[in-house]
């Protein structure tokens, strides 16, 4: 290793180094010796091109170049005594001899190799212990759940089994009743077995055959608090749409007012069955589902045309309706709007129920059925109901 303070020509302080640099620096750097540069090009191109240099040329090319090299040797110098760290080691590299240095800093490195391993080493230990502690507390977790999950259905399944033997011994009494209907006491016990059923805690819930009736008429049935909630069942929509789109395949040549005349009464059936349950978002659900068939039947038909032509050929605005989808001519070319129909047009109607209270000879209920007997025209003047 050289001694970079001879080099330098200074002690070891730090404003010493500095100065002594900035003045080699100054009479050294490669922009001052721009002409012992040339002179260096010219005898080495000489050189190279085969001609013969004297005695002199050579011992001048061996001082041009130790002259020009010197400045990188006193910035490799002034960098390493310029910093603590590599001071302090560069020191203590000059009191020690050459080979023991070396092995020292060998030693040094691969230590802190054999260390920065054993780091990775601990920390990849951690995480998999880490991760083997997550893994049991899920698997116990998982254990747990389905513990109580399998007490729960078997549970479940009990009371499953209690429920049917239960409506197996009303079905029975119902069959045996049927056989002596002429009896009055017969009839009342067949009118109560079979509209209402009561259960453990004394409250009426209703029989299994009324579930299994609306279920088969494509409608859901749940009890939320007190009351019972109605809906569109989703196969029965499905249904509905799956018949929708496959019309509207099977006429993708057909005339718009074709179209219009296919579909709406399918739509119209289906909405008429369900307006008396809560149906509002299944409907809104099966226009938009069919406003986007519609929407890709015609632009299908016309792969050449923009959106907005193809958006006013075929849907029209009706009111606050931008996107009706209408016909203004018929077939014979005559003026005739024809519009397709839409599920949200039809008001949901909720059913009222009677008054068990009202009392047709009784003054205060006389206003309550001159309004049902106005409601409903057809009734007679004699009934009261």
């Amino acid at each position: 290793m050289p001694d970079y303070y001879e080099i330098l020509g200074v002690k070891s302080t730090h404003d010493e180094i500095k100065k002594a640099y900035h003045k080699l620096a100054l009479k050294l750097h490669p922009d001052k010796l721009h002409k012992e540069a040339q002179e260096l090009d010219r005898l080495e191109k000489k050189k190279k091109d085969g001609e013969l240099l004297s005695q002199s040329e050579e011992g001048q090319m061996a001082e041009l170049k130790e002259k020009l090299g010197k400045f990188k040797q006193i910035s490799v110098a002034y960098e390493i005594l310029s910093d603590q760290t590599n001071k302090a080691q560069y020191d203590r590299g000059e009191d020690v001899s050459q080979q023991a240095y070396k092995r020292e800093s060998s030693w040094e490195k691969e230590m802190r190799k054999f260390c920065e391993k054993a780091d990775e080493i601990k920390k990849g230990i951690h995480k998999l212990n880490k991760t083997k502690l997550k893994y049991i507390a899920e698997v116990n977790r998982i254990e747990s759940f389905y513990g109580i999950r399998n007490i729960l259905f078997d549970k479940h399944r009990e009371l499953k089994e209690e429920l049917k033997k239960e409506q197996k011994e009303k079905v029975d009494k119902i069959i045996e009743l049927n056989s002596e209907v002429g009896k009055d006491e017969s009839i009342e016990k067949l009118t109560e077995s079979v509209t209402k059923l009561k259960n453990d805690k004394g409250n009426y819930i209703f029989t299994i055959m009324n579930l299994l009736e609306k279920i088969k008429s494509g409608q859901t049935v749940r009890k939320y608090k007190k009351k019972i909630i109605i809906k569109p069942s989703a196969e029965s929509t499905n249904r509905l749409l799956k018949r929708i789109r496959c019309l509207i395949r099977k006429n993708c040549a057909a005339t718009q007012e074709k179209v219009i005349e296919l579909l709406t009464p399918q739509i119209r059936g289906w909405v008429y069955y369900h307006r008396g349950i809560c149906a509002r978002k299944a409907y809104e659900k099966v226009d938009s589902e069919i406003f986007r068939a519609l929407w890709q039947w015609s632009k299908r038909r016309h792969p050449n045309k923009g959106l907005r032509w193809i958006k006013e050929k075929y849907f029209k605005t009706k009111e606050a309706r931008r996107w009706c989808f209408a016909t203004l001519t018929n077939k014979e070319g005559t003026v005739e709007w024809k519009e397709l129909f839409q599920a949200t047009s039809v008001p949901i109607r909720r059913h009222k129920k009677i008054q068990a209270e009202a009392n047709p000879y009784d003054k205060e209920w006389y206003a309550y059925f001159e309004k049902r007997r106005s409601n409903n025209p057809s009734l007679h003047e004699d009934d009261k109901i």
